[in-house]
């Protein structure tokens, strides 16, 4: 299975768990911690009236147990 199929695929499982119905999206990271990164936050938290932060927190968490990724909300 190709790793960002992989990836999307666990964030969107994790993400309907707390009520989001739209597809997450991911892209390569700038930053030097990290591959990967989701933008998604802000615009489903105003969406949804919920803080961006404690919604990315909501998806993290609830991502199903992995041994292949490290999932983080980068705080800014």
């Amino acid at each position: 299975m190709n790793y960002i199929k992989e990836i999307c695929g666990l964030l969107n499982n994790s993400a309907k768990k707390v009520g989001i119905e739209e597809n997450l999206n991911i892209t390569f990271s700038k930053r030097e911690d990290s591959l990967f990164q989701c933008n998604d936050a802000f615009s489903l938290a105003k969406k949804y009236g919920k803080n961006p932060l404690l919604l990315a927190e909501e998806i993290v968490n609830g991502i199903d147990n992995n041994e292949n990724y490290i999932f983080t909300v980068a705080k800014p």
